[in-house]
């Protein structure tokens, strides 16, 4: 049972990284798991319960390894360092599921519809933590949390569109500096050092 729900799960998030989410018909959900349509509704009271499921599972996967992250309490450039690495292997490790998650909007809850889903409430908290330790300057928490995010999660969609050679983390360097560009202290000032 429990190897037909996850054949299930992977077969959905590898159809919707390849198709699409349009692709995600229940008759090729179950084809790609070796099932009848049947054990779709057996194990999920639907086929948006079913992508639901796999958007859950890979979420609740890469939020808790940057929960992890942030309650280490490092420096904030390090911080970004990591969390741009952590992105990357995940990548490279699983594009499907990272494509999945950013091609599934229209599975999410109501909670996850929010403007900043779990790692961006995550990111929000670092930006606050770092303004207030003085290693960037004051800046809108909601505009970092999107040059953060636009930096990093542009390496993926221009290697899943062709335009940049894999693997992501080959570029974690280059990100990571771009970041800290936009959001740390101006050329020739050095942030104060976290205390701890």
């Amino acid at each position: 049972m429990k190897n037909t729900q996850e054949n299930l799960l992977n077969s959905a998030i590898r159809i919707v990284a390849e198709g699409g989410a349009g692709a995600a018909r229940t008759r090729a959900i179950a084809r790609a798991a070796g099932v009848t349509e049947a054990a779709i509704y057996k194990h999920y009271p639907s086929k948006d319960a079913l992508l639901r499921a796999a958007y859950r599972r890979v979420v609740d996967q890469m939020v808790a390894e940057k929960q992890q992250l942030a309650e280490q309490d490092l420096p904030f450039r390090q911080t970004v360092e990591k969390w741009v690495r952590l992105t990357f292997e995940s990548f490279d490790m699983s594009p499907d599921a990272f494509r999945y998650v950013l091609l599934t909007r229209e599975t999410r809850s109501d909670e996850e519809d929010e403007p900043v889903g779990g790692q961006g409430k995550i990111i929000l908290d670092l930006v606050g933590r770092a303004i207030a330790a003085k290693e960037i300057p004051e800046v809108n928490p909601r505009l970092a949390l999107s040059h953060f995010t636009g930096l990093m999660l542009n390496v993926p969609r221009m290697i899943t569109e062709g335009g940049l050679e894999g693997p992501a983390t080959r570029y974690t360097d280059a990100v990571v500096e771009a970041i800290w560009q936009v959001l740390g202290p101006p050329p020739g000032v050095v942030s104060s050092p976290k205390t701890t």
